[in-house]
């Protein structure tokens, strides 16, 4: 049986590389990462004025009100950092489309407990509170030269997290 195909881009790896920087769209998202990483999130620039947002839940936040959603659900991290592992980007007529990946480093509020151990990021040895594993979907449009975020659903699963603080006893919500 004969069935349409699509080329996809893929690549696995430990973080951001030569490889992934030969994919106009990847460049772009490594240095969206980076910035939402160092300077945390920012709609001009990025987002698409139809930016849609969808948590783990599947509750979806539109236009400006995604964008805080966002910002509301990275507010309870006094840091993060990701680290893509993978990635599978398809050509779409809008832009790309794709999938990945990745390890979030974060920090936590309030004081550490005793039990709590510290995890490693590969990319630069720095000490992190917690290691939360995450899969997103994107897709990215094309607006001239440069591209936006239309759209992103968030796969995570912050249980452990919010077990470090409500042990650390943060009051929550």
């Amino acid at each position: 049986m004969s069935f349409p195909t699509q080329p996809v881009f893929v690549h696995k790896s430990s973080d951001w590389d030569t490889t992934t920087r030969k994919h106009p769209a990847l460049v772009w998202f490594e240095k969206y990462t980076r910035s939402y990483d160092t300077n945390g999130p920012s709609f001009d620039g990025w987002l698409t004025d139809d930016f849609i947002y969808q948590k783990s839940d599947g509750t979806e936040h539109h236009d400006r009100e995604g964008f805080e959603e966002v910002k509301r659900n990275y507010g309870v991290f006094t840091k993060y950092n990701h680290v893509p592992y993978s990635f599978y980007c398809i050509e779409t007529d809008y832009g790309y489309e794709f999938v990945t990946q990745a390890w979030m480093y974060i920090n936590l509020p309030g004081n550490p407990t005793s039990e709590e151990k510290n995890v490693t990021s590969p990319r630069d040895g720095a000490q992190w509170e917690g290691k939360l594993p995450g899969a997103y979907r994107f897709e990215i449009r094309k607006v001239g030269e440069d591209f936006r975020i239309q759209r992103c659903d968030v796969h995570i699963d912050t249980a452990p997290a919010i077990a470090v603080m409500i042990a650390r006893g943060v009051k929550l919500g």
